[in-house]
């Protein structure tokens, strides 16, 4: 997750640095889904500790919604 992440990170940096809707659409886009993963995530998590799964189990299915979005930003965000 932390290698694409760094990749992420400035090509949103970039798109957003040039101002105008698309960079408002960004802006809002990437609060928005932090919100909707960490939702997730906590779903995700609570189902697989109520089944009785072990620590790493449950930290998985908690990062899943969160690594689902960052590798589909990668691939939106290197469309040229």
């Amino acid at each position: 997750m932390a290698w694409s992440a760094s990749f992420v990170v400035p090509l949103r940096l970039m798109r957003m640095s040039s101002g105008g809707p698309e960079a408002v659409a960004e802006a809002v886009r990437m609060v928005t889904e932090k919100q909707t993963a960490l939702v997730e995530g906590m779903v995700g998590a609570s189902r697989a500790a109520a089944r009785g799964a072990d620590a790493v189990v449950v930290a998985a299915a908690a990062a899943r919604p969160a690594e689902r979005r960052l590798r589909a930003n990668l691939r939106r965000l290197q469309k040229p």
